[in-house]
């Protein structure tokens, strides 16, 4: 014998979850590349590609913030439990954004040489790992999309019933060591040059609100 699976099983529900997730998604980059335009200007301006890569960045910040409040949450009150039921589409929405901003930065800083984008980028990186100036940020960066993609390829019906729940469980459970290698990649990375308080002060109050 074996089960059979649907890849989604449709309702209206998860129709409009989706809708609006992907619509405020997509709402937000738009915002966020056209605000920072309009701020960085002159001798400030920063390119195109750059703004995609910082907005698909911050938006998959924002996302993996949301979902792991989002279990809490819902215990302490019952309405945020029309968030928790599509969670996982949340999830693979999450990972297609931090993939969006983890290739960005590969092609647009290691896309215009000799050897492949990756090996360019991580090579560059250096592996001063006792410096924080000069800590490889991209190598966290890079293992954190890794543990994505596995939660991402497994967040399906099919892989909770083949792996079993507590195999499956303990996979999705590496999300909070990804966590914190998204907050180092981000620290020992934008933050060291990034003049403004203002990602700082997010990054830590959302540290500290999921604590």
């Amino acid at each position: 014998m074996s089960n059979s699976y649907r890849w989604v099983q449709w309702n209206r529900h998860k129709k409009v979850y989706d809708l609006v997730l992907v619509g405020a998604c997509v709402c937000y980059l738009i915002a966020f590349v056209g605000v920072s335009s309009v701020v960085h200007l002159g001798d400030h301006a920063v390119s195109p590609p750059v703004l995609m890569i910082r907005g698909f960045g911050t938006l998959a910040i924002v996302l993996l913030h949301v979902i792991l409040a989002i279990g809490p949450l819902a215990r302490l009150d019952d309405r945020f439990n029309a968030l928790l039921y599509n969670r996982r589409h949340m999830g693979v929405v999450f990972f297609c954004c931090a993939l969006g901003h983890g290739a960005l930065s590969f092609l647009f800083y290691g896309g215009f040489g000799v050897r492949d984008p990756v090996s360019a980028v991580l090579a560059s990186s250096g592996g001063d790992f006792a410096s924080v100036s000069g800590f490889p940020f991209e190598v966290l960066g890079a293992v954190a999309l890794g543990v994505f993609f596995v939660m991402a390829a497994t967040s399906h019906d099919f892989w909770l019933a083949n792996l079993g729940a507590r195999v499956w469980k303990a996979v999705h459970m590496c999300v909070y060591g990804a966590y914190w290698m998204v907050l180092l990649h981000v620290t020992l990375g934008v933050l060291q040059s990034e003049g403004s308080t203002a990602y700082r002060v997010l990054l830590v109050g959302g540290a500290l609100g999921l604590i």
